[in-house]
């Protein structure tokens, strides 16, 4: 996964939680944008867990990104 990639997320506007998939098979959710932070060579990253924990985590080690679907709202007619 690119750190690109990572950073766009992080910065899409309006925020969107999201979950960082990784090759152990762990799947760490990002709730808020300032809860992760990718390191300006873009080999590693951080994010701060709802437990008050920091998972450092390698860029190569990510296997996917997963964003939720949106529902879209139904209007009565």
């Amino acid at each position: 996964m690119t750190p690109q990639a990572i950073r766009s997320l992080k910065n899409q506007e309006p925020f969107r939680p999201f979950k960082v998939h990784m090759v152990d098979g762990r799947a760490i959710e990002v709730l808020d944008p300032d809860y992760i932070a990718v390191s300006p060579t873009g080999n590693t990253f951080v994010i701060g867990q709802s437990d008050g924990t920091l998972a450092l985590l390698d860029t190569a080690c990510v296997t996917r990104l997963e964003v939720p679907i949106r529902k879209s709202r139904q209007t009565n007619r």
